[in-house]
């Protein structure tokens, strides 16, 4: 059965603070799925997901959450705010983090009980009596997510959710967010028809390429606007055959000649190396004018030489290559 639509816009523009917050956007977010939207500071990520909350009022378009209005379907909706308004010395349990995500909602049947089990799907069950501030951050950040899943909702909203947290916290995230999607919710009726729905869906704002790489579906956002969207193999095709990536040990004097070569569009550093994006078919001849460029260095296969570090080849996009183009073409 083909999955739903739980969340719908169309050309949803929001004005704050006399300008243009979002400005057209159009997306559709699916049960059972994740999809994350990417965008530097200031995109309108966050903005985003107070329109879908509720919080925020649309200046024109459409918007709705499970076919309703955002204001009538909070009660579905479990929200990870980007920085939690909640001092970490007041002195409350973790249990009580929890139960907060009670209030407010169309509770039925006993609500501690409802926290205890968000408490245990996220494996804090046996921190429940502790301080909340005297958790480490990534600790902090599953309680929160019990919080948000202590409604019961049918759709996850979470604001750049791994930010400042160390890499071993953000697999143990991730990890837990994909039990939590891959589980169905058979704990209450589905929301459209029999079958339909019964799947939570996630929608994730991140600053981090690698972890868009994990969703569905993603929206690239850029000044009020989702520039493009699709799966990560469908984004990352659009530069399909147009990245060469080029290794040196003087990558200085390298990015210098790359960028004066005919059919060079743009030239990244990625680590070690260099990311070369070149026009549509220009990949072959400026690897060799690279080749050229550094006969002492370069060889024919494929244009590298054992002992040295230099090393031109084509390479898939990545993600991060496909959002600097669609920036700069939004640019120019």
């Amino acid at each position: 059965m083909e999955a739903l639509n739980i969340v719908e816009t169309k050309n949803l523009v929001v004005h704050m603070g006399g300008r243009v917050a979002l400005d057209g956007v159009t997306l559709s977010i699916r049960a059972g799925a994740f999809t994350g939207i990417v965008g530097p500071n200031g995109a309108g990520k966050t903005t985003l997901l107070k329109a879908l909350l509720g919080l925020v009022k649309p200046a024109s378009g459409e918007i709705l959450v499970f076919g309703h209005q955002p204001g009538q379907a909070h009660h579905l909706i479990g929200y990870v705010p980007q920085t939690p308004r909640m001092d970490p010395k007041f002195p409350i349990s973790v249990f009580d983090v929890a139960l907060m995500g009670r209030l407010g909602k169309r509770a039925s049947g006993d609500d501690r009980a409802h926290a205890a089990r968000a408490l245990e799907q996220v494996g804090m069950a046996n921190f429940a009596a502790k301080r909340f501030g005297s958790l480490s951050g990534g600790e902090r950040q599953r309680v929160l997510i019990a919080r948000a899943l202590a409604g019961g909702p049918r759709l996850l909203l979470l604001d750049e959710p791994t930010t400042g947290v160390d890499p071993v916290t953000r697999q143990d995230f991730w990890q837990l967010v994909i039990k939590l999607v891959s589980a169905p919710l058979s704990d209450s009726p589905p929301i459209f028809g029999e079958n339909g729905g019964s799947r939570r869906g996630v929608l994730l704002t991140t600053p981090y390429m690698d972890e868009a790489s994990r969703c569905h579906r993603v929206g690239f956002m850029r000044g009020g606007k989702i520039i493009a969207e699709g799966t990560p193999s469908e984004l990352r095709a659009m530069l399909s055959g147009r990245i060469v990536e080029v290794r040196d040990h003087s990558l200085s004097a390298l990015r210098k000649t790359a960028g004066k070569i005919d059919g060079v569009e743009d030239v990244r550093a990625f680590g070690d190396k260099l990311h070369l994006r070149v026009q549509p078919g220009r990949a072959e001849s400026v690897i060799s004018a690279l080749a050229d460029a550094f006969p002492a260095r370069a060889c024919p296969e494929p244009s590298r030489r054992a002992g040295s570090h230099f090393e031109a080849r084509l390479v898939p996009p990545t993600l991060e290559d496909v959002f600097i183009a669609l920036s700069e073409s939004r640019n120019s």
